[in-house]
């Protein structure tokens, strides 16, 4: 189920990455979204690699005409650099803030987020710090909280810590 359900994420996020790229990432609407997909297939391959290292690369949206492939695993570095490419394209091309307090949706601090944790997996210790330091430079809405209780009192545990969380 979890190999399924985070190919099937890659699927849908290279569907989104071929229809932006094909419409033209002028528009910022088109262009957030390309970014948001590119977040989600790297991110995406980066939790399948910790699982189970082996995969297969698929990086164009499955069609009728290419539904016969063959797949062969795919090495180390092809994969993290597929996983690093797509983190920074989605880091270069989202916002700080979330419009309109649309808590949930992906942003430039979670997209430096995961690829510091890429980074830490890789023990590229420098490139982990500069993503993090980005995301407490930048102030416009994340920062640490006074005290550690403050993260989770509330009335919807809401606050300046979260980078992107799961609406249920």
């Amino acid at each position: 189920d979890y190999w399924n359900h985070n190919y099937s994420i890659i699927g849908k996020a290279n569907e989104v990455i071929a229809s932006a790229e094909n419409l033209g990432l002028d528009d910022d609407i088109v262009k957030k979204a390309w970014a948001e997909a590119k977040f989600f297939r790297g991110r995406a391959y980066f939790e399948l690699w910790k699982r189970f290292e082996r995969l297969y690369l698929n990086t164009v949206p499955t069609t009728s005409e290419n539904l016969e492939r063959e797949y062969t695993t795919a090495s180390t570095e092809d994969v993290f650099k597929l996983i690093k490419g797509d983190l920074d394209d989605a880091s270069g091309g989202l916002p700080w803030e979330v419009p309109n307090k649309d808590y949930g949706r992906i942003t430039k601090a979670t997209a430096k987020h995961v690829r510091a944790q890429v980074a830490m997996w890789e023990k590229d210790y420098d490139k982990a710090i500069t993503e993090c330091e980005d995301i407490f430079r930048d102030g416009t809405m994340y920062s640490m909280m006074p005290k550690t209780e403050d993260v989770f009192n509330g009335p919807d545990l809401r606050n300046s810590e979260v980078l992107w969380s799961f609406q249920f």
